[in-house]
Formats: C-alpha cells, structure tokens, sequence
C-alpha cells in the first residue's frame, strides 16, 4: 500500500508542476520572429524593411521600438476595391490639431477636383465604390479613393503650395514631412502622405489590432489621444463642398457616443483635427 501511496503522491507531483509548466508558457512573453517584409495587417514594420506579425504576448526589445516605423493596416488582394496594396501607419499623429488649410487662403476656398469624394448610406454611387460598414450600417465612398497623389493634384492647381505648404496645409506638411521630422532615413525618410476618406476608414476599421500593434512598438494608438477626429486628404463632393473635407472620428473614451453615427463627416478647412501619415509598402515587395 506505501509503494501505491506514493506512486499516487509522485502522479499528483507532476500534474502540479506539468500545470505551472503550461501556465508559465502561456503567459510568458513572445519573442519576435522576423520576416523579411510586411505581408498582413498588425504586422509591426522595422527600417530595414523586415517586420513581425503582432500578438498579444508579443515583446519587441528597446533596439526594435527604436527601428519600429509602421504599422500595416490594409493588405488588399487583386480586384480588392483599394487595390492590391500595403499599406501603413505611422507611429505618432500630430502633438496637436491642425488646419487642413486657414480660412480665407487658395487652399480653403479652392475645389480640387482630383481629391473629390462623396458618400452614401443609401446604397452605392458607382460600381467601384469603397463600402465600409459599421455597428449602423453601411456607407459607400466614391471617387478618389487613392491619397497618394492628392498633395500633387493641390500642387497643379495652387502654384504657390509647395512653397507655402506649412503655413497653407498645416495637415498635408506634418504628413509629408512625417519621416524627416521623426529622424527615418533611407526609403522611409519620404514618401508619407496625408490618406484618402477610404483608406483612413479602412484603417479605423482594423483599429483594434492596428493601436495594440503601436503601443507594442512604442507608440500610442491612434484612438488614445483626446482629439481623435483624423483628417482626410478627400474633399467633400456637395455642392457646397469647396471648403470642406472628409474626417474620420475614431471613437475613444473622450468621445460624444452617438454622435458621428457613421464615423464619417466632413468639416470646413479651417477646422482643427488631428492627422495620421501612411506609407505604401507595396513598392517594398
């Protein structure tokens, strides 16, 4: 009987530890595993053009935080309506609000065509409309969905842009100027933009993983900050849309509930919103 007791003892004893083994593993923090480019959305990009799929043990050293550059929000297929694209965000978004252009200038009372979107939620404009959906239904964007030209479609129209662009489009120089100011160099050094109405809210729509994947890396997600309606680079298409822009209100605990029942609206130029600067990958493939 004393052999079977403590047969039965030693069982017990490594149930216990096999228990505390199995829960140490899980809780304990995971270590990055790179690969040599961005392929999903979460995944964390570094300098060097490598990156790491975010998880919730996730871990990245002090070194990685310091390279960290981006995170990838949209990863779109061919026929997808953003295109097959890869697309990121920045770490930081401005420190604080920004005018999309002052009152009164060439940028507020002038209609850029090029850049022109509308929206619906009564079903979609054209066939290539962007559809985005959310706890209230759904909305359709058309026109320009594509931000990365949108500073040069301005540039064509007000000849004086390029040269007054901090003091005339405070929202398109912070984005523009996104990898200057936050000392990147190499490829990521330029090449920022300010994002069209249906990237930013193909963005918000993956706002969950995207802002755990930033605080991971060392930044601070984008719906953590108290201003959290993001301009757009889309100006509205209404027949009073001349000094008027897209925004896209990412709904946080400073937040009217309710209010912004599609969680887009546009506002007057003149406004004061914050701003989020986005990279294509795709040309890094």
């Amino acid at each position: 009987m004393a052999f079977f007791a403590e047969k039965i003892k030693f069982f017990v004893f490594c149930l216990i530890v096999s228990f505390f083994s199995i829960t140490s593993s899980c809780n304990a923090k995971t270590k990055s595993v790179l690969k040599p480019y961005p392929t999903a959305v979460g995944d964390i990009v570094f300098s060097d053009g490598s990156a790491v799929s975010w998880s919730k043990n996730l871990n990245l050293t002090d070194e990685q935080k310091k390279n960290a550059v981006a995170v990838i929000f949209y990863a779109g297929k061919k026929g997808d309506l953003l295109g097959e694209r890869l697309l990121g965000v920045g770490l930081h978004v401005t420190s604080e609000a920004l005018k999309w252009a002052p009152k009164d200038t060439t940028g507020f009372l002038t209609s850029f065509d090029e850049t022109k979107c509308d929206f619906s939620i009564a079903g979609p404009l054209t066939e290539n409309d962007y559809q985005y959906r959310n706890k209230n239904g759904k909305i359709y964007i058309s026109g320009d969905l594509d931000g990365r030209d949108n500073w040069n479609a301005i540039c064509k129209t007000d000849s004086a842009a390029l040269n007054n662009c901090l003091e005339n489009y405070p929202a398109f120089s912070w984005a523009g100027s996104y990898g200057l100011n936050h000392s990147l160099s190499g490829k990521y050094a330029d090449g920022w933009f300010l994002p069209s109405v249906a990237e930013l809210l193909s963005l918000y729509s993956n706002i969950n993983i995207v802002d755990k994947a930033i605080v991971s890396a060392g930044g601070k997600g984008l719906s953590d900050v108290m201003i959290s309606s993001y301009w757009t680079s889309s100006q509205f298409a209404g027949n009073k849309g001349s000094n008027k822009v897209f925004l896209v209100h990412f709904e946080n605990e400073y937040s009217v509930k309710g209010l912004f029942k599609y969680d887009v609206y546009y506002d007057y130029k003149s406004g004061l919103n914050n701003a989020c600067a986005v990279y294509d990958f795709t040309v890094d493939d």
